[in-house]
C-alpha cells in the first residue's frame, strides 16, 4: 500500500500541503523533506524490533517525520507532552526505545528533530525499498475499557485504509482545507493527516486566539472546541466539521443548528484507527445514530456490547514487555453498548464509569488510584459533574486524615495525572456530600 502515499506525493507535488499563518509547503517540498529524513534515520542502525518515542508537534517537519518512520518501518509510540514523567518512564519500559525524539525521557538517549532534518552527508545510505505496512507503525495511548491506560499498536494499514474508507462519507478534494485541530498524537490528528495526504487536500496550522481563514473547508472538533468555534465568524467555506469525543447530546445538536455548523457526529475510537461511522446533521437539525460503519469495520452486537474487526482494527496492546497481537479475524469489545437502528449503528452508552471531558477519555479508578498514593489518605471516589465547557469535569470525593486543601492535593496529582484529569473540586465525606445525592450519582 505504500504506492498509493509515493503516488500521492507525485501526484500533488505542486499543491500545497500544509499552510501556516506566514508560510506554506508543498507537496513536494514534503516528499524532498521525507526524502532527507529517511537518508539520516538510516544511519541510526535501528534494529527491526527497536521504537523511536517522539513528542509530535504540530509542524512541517514533524509531518515528514512521521511519514519517513512509515516508509523506514520504523514503530513510533506518540507521547503527549503532558504527561507526567513518572508515568511515561512506567509505562515505556516495556518498550525498546532506541531514541527520544525531539524531546527528552529520563532512561532514554535524545536525538533533536533538527539532526534528522539537515541534509545527510552520507555517500550511500541504504533506504528500506519495501515497508511492511502490516507491522506497528503507532503506538498511541489508550485509556479503553479499563482502569489504566493502554498502549495500543496500529499498523501503517490501519491508518491507510481509515483514510481511504473516509471518503465514502465525505470525499476529500485537492481543493478542500483541514485545519489541524487535534493532536499528532492522538488518533484523530493522525486521521486529519492522512486523509489530506491521499487526497491531496491542504492542512492548515490555526495560530491560537487567531479566527479561522475563510478558505477553511473541514475542521474536526469536540463539545469544548464547538463551544469555542461559535464565539467567533465561521470560515466562509467551511463545508465540513466532523464533531466526536463523546456521545450526541441535544444541547450539542442545538449549537450547531443555531449556528449554522456543517456538523457531522462520528463515532470512533484508537483501536480502529480513529472512525468508524459519520452521520451528518440532517435539514430538520436531528441525528439520532453515528450511521453506517464504514466499508473496512465489521461489527456485531452481543449482550448489546459492541465488538469492530476489520481492516482498520489495531494489532493488540504492548503487556509484559511484548505486542500481544490479536488475531486478524478477532473481534475486539469496545466496551460500548450499542444498537441497531435502521440499519445504522446508535450508542447507547458505556459498561463502565468512563466518561467524557472536552474530548478525552476520563477513567475514574485511573484516579482514585493516583489519590490512594497520597500519604494520609483512607477513601477516594471520583465521579463526573457537569460543566457547560467540557461536559463533564473529574471531582472527588475523600476521606482523608489529616485533610488537604484543593490546591495542595492538586499539585501532588500533578506529578501523577495530566491536567485533565485532575479533580477540579475536592469534597469530603460528612455534610459536603448530602448536596450531591442524587444530582451527581
Amino acid at each position: 500500500m505504500i504506492e498509493i502515499v509515493e503516488k500521492a506525493l507525485t501526484r500533488f507535488s505542486k499543491r500545497i500541503f500544509l499552510q501556516e499563518k506566514l508560510a506554506s509547503y508543498t507537496y513536494s517540498q514534503l516528499a524532498d523533506a521525507v526524502l532527507t529524513i529517511r537518508k539520516n534515520l538510516a544511519q541510526l542502525g535501528i534494529k527491526k524490533e527497536e521504537v523511536l518515542a517522539t513528542f509530535p508537534t504540530p509542524d512541517f517537519h514533524t509531518m515528514a517525520f512521521l511519514l519517513a518512520c512509515l516508509f523506514e518501518n520504523i514503530p513510533l509510540v506518540l507521547i503527549n507532552k503532558y504527561l507526567p514523567p513518572f508515568f511515561l518512564e512506567n509505562k515505556l519500559e516495556m518498550l525498546p526505545i532506541k531514541y527520544a525524539v525531539g524531546g527528552k525521557l529520563l532512561s532514554y538517549p535524545s536525538l533533536a528533530l533538527t539532526d534528522l532534518t539537515a541534509s545527510s552527508t552520507a555517500k550511500k545510505t541504504l533506504l528500506c525499498k519495501r515497508p511492511d505496512l502490516e507491522r506497528p507503525y503507532t503506538i498511541l495511548f489508550t485509556s479503553g475499557t479499563t482502569s489504566q491506560p493502554k498502549l495500543a499498536a496500529l499498523s501503517g494499514e490501519n491508518h491507510l485504509y481509515s483514510a481511504i474508507a473516509f471518503q465514502d462519507s465525505a470525499p476529500i478534494t485537492p481543493d478542500d482545507v483541514w485545519a489541524l485541530s487535534m493532536p499528532l498524537y492522538h488518533v484523530a490528528g493522525l486521521g486529519i493527516l492522512f486523509r489530506c495526504l491521499l487526497h491531496g487536500a491542504a492542512i492548515y496550522l490555526p495560530t491560537k486566539g487567531a479566527f479561522l481563514p475563510d478558505d477553511i473547508t473541514h475542521i474536526s472538533l469536540v463539545e469544548t472546541t464547538v463551544k469555542r468555534l461559535i464565539k467567533n465568524p465561521l470560515p466562509e467555506k467551511l463545508s465540513f466539521a466532523l464533531i466526536g469525543g463523546g456521545p450526541i447530546s441535544q444541547e450539542m445538536i442545538g449549537l450547531c443548528k443555531a449556528h449554522h455548523i456543517p456538523a457531522h457526529f462520528t463515532y470512533g475510537l484508537t483501536e480502529m484507527s480513529s472512525h468508524v461511522s459519520i452521520k451528518a446533521l440532517d435539514d430538520k437539525g436531528k441525528v439520532s445514530s453515528f450511521g453506517r460503519p464504514h466499508r473496512y469495520a465489521e461489527y456485531r452486537i452481543k449482550n448489546r456490547l459492541l465488538y469492530l474487526r476489520g481492516k482498520t482494527r489495531f494489532l493488540g496492546y504492548y503487556e509484559s514487555g511484548s505486542l500481544q497481537k490479536i488475531p486478524r479475524k478477532d473481534w475486539f469489545c469496545t466496551g460500548d453498548l450499542a444498537r441497531i437502528q435502521k440499519e445504522e449503528l446508535a450508542i447507547i452508552g458505556r459498561k463502565d464509569r468512563l466518561f467524557i471531558s472536552g474530548g478525552e477519555n476520563i477513567q475514574p479508578e485511573e484516579i482514585e488510584n493516583a489519590l490512594m498514593q497520597i500519604p494520609g489518605m483512607i477513601s477516594a471516589k471520583v465521579i463526573p459533574k457537569p460543566d457547560l465547557e467540557y461536559g463533564m469535569r473529574p471531582i472527588a470525593i475523600l476521606d482523608m486524615k489529616p485533610r488537604m486543601d484543593t490546591k495542595t492535593l492538586q499539585k501532588a496529582l500533578k506529578k501523577m495525572l495530566p491536567p485533565y484529569k485532575i479533580p477540579q473540586k475536592i469534597l469530603y465525606e460528612g455534610s459536603e456530600i448530602s448536596t450531591l445525592q442524587g444530582k451527581f450519582f
